[in-house]
């Protein structure tokens, strides 16, 4: 509903939340790698269209050389070395952990800063979940 994307709706969720487990993956004492998923709804074709041509402008600017980002679309030709089946797709649905469409945007730390930029200017009205790639996959979309 119109009302859940307005919760939604935060500018950008930083979810940087580190547990205090002791059950921490080899290599997740720091974080490496970061992902944004911008949200949009199902049911409205002009938010869809709207993620469309933001995951089309992600695409120009690593492909200008300008980042280096992976997000559906983003293949081995562009980032050599790039294994292009382990690339999400567009999803234009619910799935898993995530309640509306989206699209996922990898993103190495190195990187931070010009995907930051970039989003603010060109996100548009899209919702972005943000967060670490960190200890736990449930923990990084929730906490």
């Amino acid at each position: 509903s119109e009302t859940a994307m307005e919760h939604l709706h935060i500018l950008i969720v930083l979810l940087c939340c580190f547990c205090a487990s002791a059950d921490v993956k080899p290599g997740h004492d720091m974080v490496k790698e970061y992902h944004m998923h911008p949200y949009f709804f199902q049911t409205n074709s002009q938010q869809e269209k709207e993620a469309l041509r933001l995951r089309d402008a992600i695409i120009e600017e690593v492909a200008a050389g300008n980042m280096t980002v992976v997000c559906d679309g983003v293949t081995s030709d562009i980032v050599p070395g790039l294994d292009d089946n382990s690339v999400p797709g567009f999803r234009a649905g619910p799935h898993g952990l995530h309640p509306v469409g989206d699209f996922q945007i990898w993103i190495p730390r190195e990187y931070l800063p010009e995907i930051m930029s970039f989003m603010m200017y060109n996100r548009g009205t899209l919702s972005v979940l943000f967060h670490p790639l960190g200890k736990t996959e449930l923990l990084d979309h929730t906490e």
